[in-house]
């Protein structure tokens, strides 16, 4: 938690592949983003400390389902009575990347197990570059149709994601209805000098994980979990 609050995400993204690639091929499957979100939760060692699907009003002039609100997949406000040097709050945008998609976006064929396995083994030698350039086939539900993207694409949509949202947490709470800021009723926010640090991780087929960490934003507020709901 240390180093991701300064600002170095190294180790907990080798302690996140590891974890990954110790779990059968057949987990990495389909398997979706709340599975991830429990496991970084995990290991962040602080499940007791950090607020899940924090929401927020991302746009206080639209209706609900039309924009209005957003929520933080993981957000860890500063400890109670934290020091005036430990007031970093981590807001993490999470990305799943299943094997299936990768796989039907170069094939049409099913893939069986052995196609798994090779895909995996592939996906933990390439470097960095060559993962984001590869294609993910995934069903928008919006449109109700197939669609194919570039892992890229999806890393460039988290960090626009992520950017508003650790903007809209800098604001606050809302001051009007039609405002924007932080509902949630899981964080005391008051006067302060907090920061938020964003990192946007990628999890690729069960074997691989990118981390991209945004530019710290600085608030007026401070953010604390609230001790009782």
């Amino acid at each position: 938690m240390t180093n991701l609050k300064a600002g170095s995400a190294g180790d907990f993204r080798s302690l996140l592949e590891r974890l990954l690639q110790s779990r059968a091929t057949r987990s990495a499957q389909t398997a979706n983003e709340a599975v991830l979100q429990g496991i970084v939760e995990v290991l962040l060692n602080s499940p007791s400390s950090t607020v899940p699907e924090l929401c927020l009003v991302i746009d206080g002039t639209k209706r609900s389902g039309q924009g209005r609100f957003g929520y933080v997949d993981v957000f860890v406000p500063k400890c109670s009575g934290a020091k005036d040097s430990d007031q970093t709050c981590i807001a993490m945008e999470l990305k799943n990347v299943h094997l299936y998609g990768l796989f039907r976006a170069t094939s049409t064929t099913n893939p069986t197990h052995s196609d798994y396995e090779a895909l995996r083994e592939a996906i933990i030698t390439e470097n960095d570059a060559t993962l984001l350039a590869r294609e993910y086939k995934f069903r928008s539900e919006s449109e109700a149709t197939l669609k194919t993207t570039t892992l890229e694409s999806i890393m460039e949509s988290g960090k626009t994601q992520l950017r508003r949202y650790m903007e809209t947490i800098a604001l606050g709470k809302p001051k009007t209805l039609s405002a924007s800021g932080v509902i949630d009723n899981r964080i005391v926010i008051d006067h302060g000098l907090d920061d938020i640090k964003g990192y946007v991780i990628m999890a690729i087929g069960g074997a691989r994980v990118l981390v991209h960490s945004m530019e710290v934003i600085d608030t007026t507020n401070s953010y604390v979990k609230a001790l009782k709901l």
